[in-house]
């Protein structure tokens, strides 16, 4: 892979390289001033993320089992998860299965 594009932006990586993370981040969540009154320090307001990782894995890796090692992954970082909602199975345009999932992880110390 040598040319990466995605939307407006294209990326003429070099010979060998290959796409591994595509990380997008939503502008942070607006925060009325109503909504910040009660606090002696305001609260950070919250920033949606995508993240599209592509790596190759074993044979015997199923979309569970990869999302489970990289949810220990952020446990061990001191990342802890939570599900926003059940992850949901899904036929990809290749016919391979996939598996939807969103989570919420906290910095350290937030």
């Amino acid at each position: 892979m040598s040319l990466v594009t995605i939307g407006p932006l294209s990326i003429d990586a070099p010979q060998g390289w290959t796409l591994a993370t595509v990380i997008l981040a939503g502008p942070p969540d607006s925060q009325s001033l109503e909504s910040t009154l009660l606090w002696t320090k305001p609260p950070k307001p919250f920033q949606r993320n995508l993240v599209a990782t592509v790596e190759q894995v074993d044979g015997d890796e199923t979309p569970e089992t990869y999302v489970n090692r990289q949810i220990e992954g952020l446990r061990t970082a001191g990342f802890p998860r939570q599900e926003v909602r059940e992850p949901q199975t899904v036929t990809l345009e290749s016919g391979h299965t996939g598996l939807l999932t969103e989570g919420y992880c906290k910095r350290p110390g937030d």
